[in-house]
Order: structure tokens, then sequence, then C-alpha cells
């Protein structure tokens, strides 16, 4: 923008760009514990469940989100990730901890070409070690990832599970969902299993609420979903706090 100085020149002028807004997406968070300190942290810890749909480009507002939540340890689903993926590699330069598991490609997929949809992570903050566990098994009707979170004299274990929706709920899916929680007893269980638990009509919403009872889990029952309903379930162990919506 050109303005004239009154004495025969002009000054060039940029107006102010005004500050992108941050998206709220992802906006659901499901509060299992809060952490009185993000980089330090001490006793109990706030950890989040999020179906990122796709990591690469929500990377800043995700971690603006984990900073005005007060977030330790992020759980995250479908990121859509290879191996050496740039944004868990800016996390770490950054000082986070990040363990992930990209779905495994098809030898016939190009990784030029073809979004490797999928991929399961967790990411902590400074201060808040991962580790990796093996549950010794690998199962094909879901993506598990499985952690034990250390801070302090604090620890606890975590594990992702995700099955796409575009998969059939089957026996094989339940069979393998019971196996896995047999082995986890004692842990956090933060799915997306894509099973609405909102509709207890609904015969795969029937036998996922019985299996995981049985097993002692509580799910949260608000909604998860930003339309509304409980696709992306998170569930602990009935004399653990109950979880609660952000």
């Amino acid at each position: 923008m050109l303005r004239s100085a009154g004495n025969g020149a002009f000054v060039v002028s940029v107006p102010r760009l005004k500050r992108r807004p941050v998206s709220s997406r992802p906006g659901i968070l499901v509060d299992v514990t809060r952490s009185p300190s993000l980089d330090a942290p001490v006793g109990r810890l706030s950890f989040s469940f999020i179906n990122i749909c796709s990591l690469a480009n929500k990377l800043d507002d995700l971690l603006q989100v984990r900073r005005d939540r007060g977030v330790a340890v992020l759980c995250l689903a479908e990121t859509c990730h290879d191996a050496y993926f740039v944004c868990f590699r800016r996390l770490r330069s950054d000082g986070y901890r990040v363990i992930d598991r990209p779905r495994p490609r098809l030898p016939s997929e190009s990784l030029t070409v073809s979004t490797n949809h999928g991929g399961v992570a967790i990411v902590s903050v400074p201060g808040v070690s991962l580790s990796q566990i093996s549950l010794g098994a690998d199962y094909a009707s879901f993506e598990l990832l499985c952690a034990r979170v250390t801070s302090g004299s604090s620890k606890s274990i975590v594990v992702v599970i995700y099955r796409p929706g575009s998969n059939a709920v089957t026996s094989t899916f339940f069979d393998d969902l019971s196996e896995t929680l047999s082995r986890v007893a004692s842990y956090y269980i933060v799915p997306d299993l894509n099973v609405r638990l909102d509709r207890p009509d609904d015969v795969n919403s029937l036998r996922l609420s019985e299996l995981l009872a049985v097993c002692g889990f509580a799910v949260c029952r608000q909604p998860t979903h930003v339309r509304g309903g409980i696709l992306d379930d998170v569930a602990t162990l009935r004399h653990q706090p109950p979880p609660r919506l952000l």
C-alpha cells in the first residue's frame, strides 16, 4: 500500500497480518488424570486420546491443544505415517518422547503415491519417558501399540488400539480383542474401535460392552466424537478414577 508523505514522496506500508487462529481440532479430549506441571510432571499424569486423521498438517494445532489442556501424554490413532516421519523427527528434536507403529504396507504399494492410512503413536512431554512393550502377539483385525510411561516414581502402562471403520466387525476381532484384554488387564486402554457403544440395541455394541465389563473395565459414556456419539473409547479399570471429558 502506498501512502503519500506530503513532500512528493510515498511510503510503502504493509498492513499488519492478523494472527491465524489455532484450529479447534482435535476438539475432544478425555481427561484421565491431571498433572500440575507439564515439563516436569509429578505424581499423576494427564493422558489424551485423539483420532488425528493424519498428523502431517496438524502438528502445530496438536501441540497448541496439548499446551492449552495440560496434557502430558498424547495417544494418537490414524496418524497416516511411515517410518522416519518428519513430524515425529521434529517432536524428538524438541525433547518429546515418541514411540510409533506405522501401518505395514503391502509390497505392491508405492511410497511416493499412496498415503499410508492408519498408524498409531504415543507422545510424551520432556521429563516423561516412554518404553515400548511387546504383548507377544500381532493381530490382523486392529493396530496395537503398548508403552510404559514413567515420570519420577509414577509408572503406568497405556495401550492404544485402532480398528479401521472400513473393516467389518467379525468374530475374529472379538477373539483378538479378548486375548489382548487378558494380556493387559491392569492397563489403561484407549481404543478407537469404530463400534458405537451409544447404540445399546446394536449387537456389536452389546458384545463389546459385555467383553469390557467381564475384563473389569469401565468406559467413558459421554460423547467422544465431534458430531456426537461414542466412537473413540477410553477404558480404565473400575477402581481407577473414571475418565471425563475436558
